[in-house]
């Protein structure tokens, strides 16, 4: 099988998956996602380079998976839509989602 990068900003609107504030979720759809593959890659390089500058400090460490900045709504998901954006600000990537990855292992299974 082969394998894919997806991410969270697209993955959202397909299953009609909304994070909400608190860690509560709820289904609905929403549109206007959009493909972000360079504003994926201008974060990814922007984490890299602050990974870089940490090492060797006390946060080399330190995940290299944080919550969305309003930053970075702003500027790297500039694309996406209200819902989502409001999403990706709700996503604490310290706790796993349980029902948005049903959400999308749903989807999967459907599609196949």
């Amino acid at each position: 099988h082969a394998v894919e990068d997806v991410f969270l900003e697209d993955v959202l609107p397909k299953i009609g998956y909304s994070i909400q504030a608190g860690g509560s979720s709820k289904g609905g759809g929403f549109g206007g996602g959009g493909s972000g593959g360079k504003a994926r890659a201008e974060r990814a390089q922007l984490r890299e380079k602050t990974a870089n500058a940490n090492s060797g400090t006390d946060f080399a460490g330190a995940s290299n998976v944080d919550a969305v900045t309003d930053e970075e709504l702003a500027s790297f998901y500039s694309h996406c839509s209200g819902n989502v954006k409001e999403s990706l600000a709700n996503w604490d990537p310290e706790n796993a989602d349980l029902e948005l990855v049903l959400a999308a292992i749903e989807h999967i299974c459907r599609r196949e």
